[in-house]
């Protein structure tokens, strides 16, 4: 029934004190988690500190580790395994016979390349880094197709090698495109990284991947994006921004192709409630600055042409109305746009079960999507 309340990543005690204890989930379940923990002492709930002494904090975590019970499918980390059952497509075509698109470029996964897209003083060269997955076998002078696919972690956690990458990089080869994993960098509290950083990393990391078709052997006019909880966000906002790829020399139109895995957030101005002290969290409070960082924003204010874009959602209806109204601004603009309903998937699971061969709900709806937008591209 948690689960069913907030989007998770990734379940993890984060210490902000020596003498005081936060639990997080990584993407949303600050609130939730304080809550637990609050109740357990008989409290008043979400807004109350953590707790802080010894034996308050074993009834926290006992309390904790039976909500981690509750939640073991939806908050075992991204690449979580479960139950799957069908969901539906609410605007578009949902599905595809997984049949690849460029067989000169089908192979099995490879292993990762890894790259330094850009270098920055006092920054982590692995958050500035991505891995490149050709797939096996497939001839250098093979020009292919890529997807560049960004993690999630509520903008504060995870990295490119995880995020269930060797099953993705396995179903792109299977399709016939170069899958590109990007790190960028992560907004810990307390951290340094602060927006635009965030979108401006991921927008490098597209500008080298085009800028080095030839050296990597993909087709620069065939670039599509895929991201996850906040990575959904970031490529949203990266193929909708009137300025972060054009401060590296590309254009909207360099992206052909955009999905959108159960997002954190279309509106970081007006965003869902169960959000909003996360968004506060990381983007502050300065109106401008939130209204930068959505994508909603970004096109009523910035229309023209962008990336066909899938966006796949779930849960809450006031979760699914955010996705709805990005979508109706897409629309408004003259986009192309399809929305999937991927009910009832939790929200790892529409990041893990991408690329898995017996997936019936999420791989075939992007599958389907991608098809799709390649044929109306050409």
């Amino acid at each position: 029934q948690l689960e069913s309340l907030i989007g998770i990543d990734v379940f993890f005690a984060a210490p902000h004190s020596p003498n005081a204890t936060s639990w997080y989930c990584a993407d949303r379940a600050t609130a939730v988690a304080i809550t637990v923990c609050s109740y357990s002492l008989g409290s008043m709930g979400p807004m109350r500190s953590p707790v802080s002494n010894s034996s308050h904090r074993r009834r926290c975590v006992a309390m904790l580790t039976v909500a981690a019970a509750v939640l073991a499918a939806g908050c075992g980390g991204q690449d979580g395994q479960s139950t799957r059952s069908s969901g539906h497509d609410t605007t578009g075509p949902s599905g595809a016979d997984g049949s690849a698109r460029d067989g000169a470029c089908v192979g099995s996964a490879g292993s990762p390349r890894t790259i330094r897209y850009d270098e920055r003083s006092g920054v982590d060269p692995n958050q500035l880094s991505l891995d490149v997955y050709r797939p096996k076998g497939v001839a250098d002078t093979a020009v292919c197709p890529v997807i560049v696919f960004v993690h999630g972690g509520a903008w504060r956690a995870g990295d490119k090698a995880k995020a269930s990458i060797d099953t993705k990089a396995a179903w792109a080869g299977r399709r016939g495109a170069v899958l590109v994993s990007v790190n960028y960098r992560l907004a810990p509290p307390g951290g340094s990284a602060a927006w635009p950083d965030f979108g401006n990393d991921v927008a490098g990391a597209v500008a080298y991947v085009v800028d080095h078709a030839d050296e990597l052997g993909i087709d620069p006019g065939r670039v599509s994006l895929i991201g996850h909880s906040a990575g959904a966000h970031l490529v949203s906002i990266v193929a909708t921004h009137p300025a972060l790829l054009a401060d590296h020399g590309l254009t909207r139109e360099s992206i052909r192709c955009v999905v959108s895995l159960d997002t954190a957030s279309d509106d970081l101005v007006d965003p869902d409630p169960l959000t909003s002290r996360l968004i506060s969290e990381v983007f502050g409070d300065e109106p401008a600055v939130r209204s930068d960082a959505s994508p909603l924003h970004a096109v009523e204010t910035s229309p023209g042409p962008v990336a066909d874009m899938l966006l796949v959602t779930r849960g809450r209806p006031a979760r699914q109305s955010g996705v709805e109204r990005f979508g109706d601004a897409l629309r408004a603009a003259g986009d192309q746009v399809t929305i999937i309903d991927a009910n009832p998937l939790t929200h790892a699971e529409v990041n893990a079960h991408l690329g898995e061969p017996d997936d019936d709900i999420v791989t075939p709806a992007v599958e389907s999507f991608l098809d799709g937008c390649d044929d109306h591209r050409n």
